[in-house]
């Protein structure tokens, strides 16, 4: 679907899930052969990244926090071929049978490991995010930055405050 709206449209609006990794390998990938085959060049398409950001002083918080988002995507089959691309293969299938099986959300959550978390969720003090998100400004246009998903409206709003005072101006 990349590729096509690289050869079709103006731009991208990433996943919410897609990893900083994806989006620099194989999206810029995707979006060059969609682009080739219009007779396009990169400047004629905007490519947004969508990213889940747990920004905090607390670092192990913010870990546990991005961890609470993952199992909506990493449960359902459709995305297998997706993790398993990041070397979570494993991990996606545990959290899929143990969702068949009926498990809390919670549990699921609970399951994710730290580096499953930290690969599709900018995670770190506010420098370590702003370096993260720094280092895809080479390959995108534009950033939506939001906080990880499926957290408490407290938590929900710390990181949307976090974002805004010291993520913001990196997309500007």
């Amino acid at each position: 679907m990349v590729e096509m709206s690289a050869e079709v449209a103006d731009g991208l609006l990433g996943h919410p899930v897609w990893s900083p990794r994806w989006i620099r390998g194989r999206v810029q990938d995707a979006v060059q052969r969609g682009l080739d085959r219009a007779g396009r060049t990169r400047d004629q398409f905007k490519i947004v990244a969508f990213l889940r950001v747990a920004v905090s002083d607390d670092v192990e918080q913010a870990t546990q926090d991005a961890k609470v988002g993952i199992p909506m995507y990493a449960q359902i089959e459709q995305y297998a071929s997706y993790f398993a691309a990041h070397g979570f293969d494993d991990d996606t299938a545990a959290l899929r049978e143990r969702a068949a099986s009926g498990a809390p959300y919670r549990e699921l959550a609970a399951a994710v490991t730290d580096e499953m978390a930290r690969e599709f969720v900018v995670v770190g003090t506010p420098s370590e995010a702003a370096e993260q998100i720094a280092d895809l400004l080479p390959f995108v246009d534009e950033l939506c930055l939001t906080a990880p998903t499926a957290l408490p409206p407290d938590r929900t709003r710390a990181y949307e405050e976090a974002i805004a005072q010291h993520l913001l101006p990196l997309g500007g």
